[in-house]
């Protein structure tokens, strides 16, 4: 006999992790803890990792994901990427790096959360209608996956006040881009449905020595995807060789 004990996020710890460039690493910030990676950290009330290295570009976050991702296992990944790249590479390139960034999240089940860039003033104004061109990429990949966007274009709203010098912004501006992450990430206390889970095939005996069994399939919105774990109580003949499966991605076990 078995039971279908439940189904839970495949994120692994409840952390939030931020890649980005040199605003993501708090350049020209007096006090780190200013940075909107602690920030956001303290508005979700979750261990946050700051990934951010100034002068990276987004072919570099897309070099580097795959080993955060499985150093950290984490539940959200904010991908701030482009000011580095706007004016220098097609708006086309920079959108499939964070294409790339988002889906190996999805691929592990963890939450990708995308940004639009702010503007940029002074000596670099020149790259604003490239900054504009990639915004309405990013708006558009964000749209084309359902995935929560962080919109700082809107939010920092070209508003000089806000920045240290002509690219990075102060600790007003990164408080702002904290809340406008924040806003955007819904805390997920709620369980996958249906909760509890059903059974899709109930367990049958597949010859003397083996039992098959699938649940249902479980979704969860907000951190998807998924994993299963079925539980062996014992047999009916009184045989005792079953196990339990584990946390397992797939609906069936054996």
């Amino acid at each position: 006999m078995a039971i279908l004990i439940g189904a839970k996020s495949a994120a692994a710890s409840d952390m939030v992790v931020s890649m980005g460039d040199s605003i993501t690493a708090g350049y020209l910030l007096d006090d780190p803890a200013a940075c909107y990676v602690n920030r956001l950290a303290n508005f979700l009330g979750r261990t946050a990792v700051n990934e951010g290295i100034s002068g990276e570009g987004s072919a570099d976050g897309a070099g580097r994901v795959d080993a955060i991702l499985g150093l950290y296992k984490p539940r959200y990944l904010t991908i701030y990427y482009g000011n580095n790249d706007v004016g220098y590479e097609p708006a086309a390139a920079i959108v499939d790096n964070l294409r790339y960034m988002a889906e190996r999240c999805l691929q592990n089940g963890m939450s990708p959360v995308l940004a639009t860039l702010g503007p940029q003033f002074g000596a670099w104004a020149w790259r604003m209608p490239g900054i504009a061109e990639l915004n309405g990429a990013i708006r558009q990949l964000a749209a084309e996956k359902g995935l929560p966007l962080a919109d700082l274009e809107a939010a920092l709203n070209g508003d000089i006040r806000l920045y240290a010098d002509d690219i990075h912004p102060n600790s007003a501006g990164h408080d702002l881009i904290a809340q406008t992450f924040y806003q955007v990430m819904i805390v997920d206390n709620t369980s996958p449905m249906p909760n509890p889970p059903v059974w899709e095939i109930f367990p049958a005996a597949q010859g003397p020595w083996a039992v098959t069994m699938k649940a249902a399939a479980v979704t969860d919105a907000l951190s998807p995807p998924v994993q299963y774990y079925f539980r062996f109580l014992g047999s009916g003949s009184g045989g005792a060789g079953g196990s339990d499966s584990g946390w397992q991605v797939s609906q069936t076990y054996k």
